[in-house]
């Protein structure tokens, strides 16, 4: 599936969800975010052996990576609709400004 379709999955989920949850407000959304990067971070110590899973679940695995990785995807398309950002465009003017960044040789070294 592509970026495009993924995000305009992700958007009905989310209007479904706001309907049967607490709706998240922009603040709220921003430390769900946030809250999942440092189970990001978490996961990653633990797989990279530079932290000790400790609790019931024993060691994290590439599978809580990924998990944190969708869930802060997740939060992201949110927070571009919350700000009427096209995400899809927006990430490929990065892209292409990231490009031209490399191919002026921004990034030798």
């Amino acid at each position: 599936m592509d970026f495009e379709k993924l995000v305009h999955r992700t958007l009905r989920l989310r209007k479904v969800f706001q309907k049967q949850s607490t709706n998240f407000d922009k603040r709220d959304r921003v430390l769900d975010l946030v809250e999942e990067v440092g189970e990001l971070a978490h996961a990653v110590l633990i797989v990279e052996k530079r932290k000790k899973k400790r609790g019931k679940r024993g060691k994290s695995t590439v599978d809580d990576v990924a998990d944190a990785l969708s869930d802060i995807l997740f939060d992201l398309i949110a927070l571009a609709d919350d700000y009427k950002i096209d995400l899809v465009d927006d990430y490929e003017r990065m892209l292409r400004e990231l490009e031209q960044r490399i191919k002026s040789g921004e990034f030798d070294r």
